[in-house]
């Protein structure tokens, strides 16, 4: 991998000095920093499964640069990466700031409304379509399965949990149901999105880490970030109407109401989504999965009681 990031340095003409440091190496990624005399960076190395990953920043920066941390190099084909630093704090760090937050679910849902008028790029780049007709269909099946919830093994649902997750299939069936059949173009889902995905920089918010993209609906992501915001009561349907202005400022019929009703059936439904994702496509993908062994059970026990 340095060998790599120098060679590609090199044919940017930037110089690299002192050592590359490793941040971290699991089953979704290697990941690795160094100083260069343009500053510090990042690359990355992710398996053939998370390859999109590389080809949607880079579309991402072309459609919208500043959404993605600038990229210096990259190759498909090898799963890799070299993006420049970008200074500033997550959005986590800013929870009690509306004028952030607002800003940053703005800017996700405008992305996301251009690329829903050019779905041909998203396919281009590698995503997968996941329908959520097809995620419902695929409910029953998905929560019937002891070997994918892990059912009485270590970071698996114990029996009592799984019973009641499955006393949950039609309203889960339904919420995937009801949100598919609303209105709204499928584009690109962000799959993880949590506040600390999303730095604060000096030109606004910076998106980061989209390897479990796909192609869906993309209430998911937003509904993903409010939930992790924590705001109740006024701020969060601030922070919702923030996400739909956009939207709506493109042409959708959507009043705040109708809209807040499809951003609370995206919260259920986005559990669902990514086990599905990754019992049906990445799990299977991955040799050694390690941590990410526990991925369909851990999305699943969000839908429980706390």
């Amino acid at each position: 991998m340095t060998l790599w990031v120098d060679g590609r340095l090199h044919e940017a003409g930037i110089h690299r000095r002192g050592a590359v440091s490793d941040v971290r190496v699991w089953a979704r990624a290697g990941l690795l920093t160094f100083e260069t005399d343009r500053g510090r960076m990042w690359a990355k190395a992710v398996p053939p499964v998370f390859a999109h990953e590389i080809a949607l920043t880079e579309l991402l920066e072309d459609i919208d640069p500043g959404i993605v941390p600038p990229v210096v190099a990259a190759d498909r084909a090898l799963g890799r990466i070299i993006t420049e630093h970008v200074d500033g704090p997550v959005l986590s760090d800013a929870v009690v700031d509306p004028a952030v937050w607002a800003a940053a679910l703005s800017r996700l849902a405008e992305i996301q409304r251009v690329l829903a008028s050019d779905p041909a790029a998203l396919a281009e780049a590698g995503a997968v379509a996941v329908s959520l007709a097809d995620l419902a269909a695929d409910v029953p099946g998905l929560l019937a399965d002891d070997d994918l919830l892990l059912v009485d093994r270590p970071g698996g649902l114990d029996r009592a949990e799984a019973a009641a997750l499955r006393a949950r299939t039609p309203d889960l069936v339904a919420a995937c149901l009801a949100l598919g059949g609303s209105r709204i173009p499928d584009s690109l889902d962000h799959g993880d999105l949590s506040a600390d995905e999303v730095i604060v920089g000096a030109m606004g918010p910076v998106f980061l880490d989209w390897s479990d993209g796909s192609i869906t609906h993309p209430f998911l992501s937003a509904a993903s970030l409010l939930a992790d915001g924590a705001a109740a009561g006024d701020a969060a349907d601030e922070r919702a109407l923030a996400y739909l202005g956009p939207w709506r400022a493109g042409g959708l019929d959507l009043d705040d109401r109708a809209g807040l009703e499809l951003l609370m059936l995206a919260r259920v439904v986005v559990p669902v989504h990514r086990a599905a994702l990754y019992a049906r496509r990445i799990l299977p993908a991955l040799a050694e999965p390690g941590e990410l062994a526990t991925a369909v059970p851990q999305a699943l026990r969000t839908i429980l009681p706390g």
